[in-house]
């Protein structure tokens, strides 16, 4: 559970003050089970700041209520409550030569610690140090007719039924046809009872530069290993993949994920209140473009999940442009870059394609125009996507630009069904970018997302000498003739 409060002269008397958030559970009758209280209290005079808590939810708990308080004399201010999912609180890459830059050993075709699978490396499949996503080095197949080409990490570890793991991959694409089998990182899970669970995240056919996919699945038992393929199944064509990863799923910053500002981003609650904007359909959305016989809002079947939740929006061979758009508008803030995401299924699409777009206002609600992500078309599981929008980009889209809304759908008539779920923006941007020497061979800079940057420097044996942090405290390091770390010297002096 995470908030932003803000308070004027609250007072704590007692060991339940403070402005503070309180999780209620209930069963399926509704019947309470227990009480997660007094969750991290705020008191005196703060400005915004974002709170949270873990808790555990009791056994047999179905529902649970949020409540907001303070407990004692002054005022507090409450905005952009989150109630989120999150077991497993841990980012690390479980993958070691994630982006296959560790090529030392007698085979010199196949990254260090990855199998070779079914690849072919006397026809050219295998390192290819001409072409990468991050790094010096990417895997190239060359695909076949007929032929499964894939190769794979395996992970010894084990965990339980229920397991959020989240795997994903960057693909370049040449010339990849659309018949034959999968294009796509696979992810293996090899079950403690001696069955395997595949799933997969695809990536678009045909010509692409750098694309990314990502998936997120929950062990249906308990496991004992795991493996990641990069896989090009029966279709030709040149695939270059890199930067993989895999991890047991978490919050983005091992607590709490970035607010959603979208309202209802998956779809499970129906427009019934007194504002209706969606008949028959999910609240806090509305059918900008369209028609309601192609825009449904249905549920999971046996046939069909949804990816999150049981409810999804459906839209089904539409012959010209139709969106779906979260209703309320958020406020263009100086200097912020906005990222929206969502994923997307398809079944058979052709024409325009399914697709996340942000929208751009001016201050009286007029649109101006969009940024779109990527454009899903063909057969595809579930695939994430993203597009994210600086406030200098809507300027140029419009100098006016004031305000921004998330919409998902199609810009033109589309064969086929796509269906849309989990969609979510937020401030900031999602990808971490490095930086590297002239000759590509060491890393100079790495920025996460929110723009805070460590500056490295090498020697010629490529050792780290000076490692300087976001706030320009730098580390000094030395080394002996056989590159041994012998001392490390802080900001302040320490040895």
């Amino acid at each position: 559970l995470s908030w932003y409060v803000k308070t004027q002269g609250i007072t704590s008397q007692n060991s339940t003050g403070g402005a503070t958030a309180t999780v209620r559970w209930f069963d399926g009758s509704q019947t309470p089970l227990g009480v997660s209280s007094n969750l991290a209290p705020t008191t005196g005079t703060q400005d915004w700041q974002r709170k949270g808590a873990r808790v555990d939810a009791p056994a047999g708990a179905v529902f649970a209520r949020i409540e907001l308080s303070a407990n004692d004399s002054g005022t507090a201010w409450f905005d952009n409550v989150q109630f989120e999912y999150g077991s497993v609180i841990n980012q690390s890459n479980l993958l070691y030569n994630e982006s296959f830059e560790e090529n030392r050993d007698a085979n010199i075709d196949i990254p260090d610690r990855w199998n070779a699978g079914t690849l072919n490396t006397a026809a050219g499949d295998g390192v290819d140090a001409s072409v990468y996503h991050t790094g010096i080095n990417s895997v190239l197949i060359n695909g076949q007719s007929a032929v499964n080409k894939n190769f794979f990490y395996e992970i010894k570890m084990s965990g339980d039924a229920g397991t959020p793991i989240n795997f994903s991959g960057w693909s370049k694409a040449q010339n990849i046809a659309a018949t034959g089998g999968y294009y796509q990182v696979l992810l293996r899970i090899d079950y403690t009872d001696g069955t395997n669970g595949w799933y997969g995240a695809n990536f678009n056919t045909g010509i692409h530069d750098w694309e990314y996919t990502e998936r997120i699945v929950a062990a249906a038992k308990g496991f004992k290993g795991l493996a990641v393929y990069g896989k090009l199944d029966s279709k030709t064509g040149q695939a270059w993949f890199d930067d993989f990863r895999v991890r047991l799923d978490g919050s983005p910053n091992a607590l709490l994920s970035a607010y959603n500002l979208l309202q209802n981003g998956s779809f499970e609650r129906a427009d019934t209140d007194s504002n209706i904007t969606w008949s028959g359909g999910a609240d806090e959305w509305k059918i900008f473009n369209g028609s309601a016989t192609n825009i449904t809002w249905v549920n999971s079947n046996g046939a069909l999940a949804a990816y999150n939740g049981a409810k999804m929006v459906q839209i089904a061979n539409p012959t010209a442009m139709s969106l779906v758009g979260n209703v309320p508008l958020e406020p263009i803030k100086p200097g912020t870059t906005y990222t929206a995401s969502a994923v997307i299924k398809t079944e058979n699409v052709t024409g325009s394609g399914a697709v996340l777009k942000i929208d751009v206002f001016d201050a009286n609600d007029v649109y101006k125009g969009h940024k779109l992500s990527k454009v899903i078309t063909g057969t595809n599981d579930w695939t994430r996507v993203t597009v994210s929008l600086t406030e200098s980009e809507a300027r140029a889209i419009d100098v006016s630009a004031a305000k921004v809304r998330a919409t998902v759908g199609t810009l033109g008539s589309s064969g086929g069904v796509m269906y849309f779920d989990a969609v979510r923006m937020s401030e900031g941007g999602v990808e971490t970018t490095y930086s590297y020497t002239a000759d590509g061979n060491y890393i100079t800079t790495i920025t996460n997302p929110l723009g805070n940057q460590i500056s490295l420097t090498n020697d010629s044996r490529g050792n780290v000498t000076r490692a300087t942090d976001p706030l320009n405290n730098s580390t000094n390091l030395s080394y002996d003739a056989l590159d041994r770390l012998t001392a490390a010297e802080n900001a302040a002096g320490l040895r």
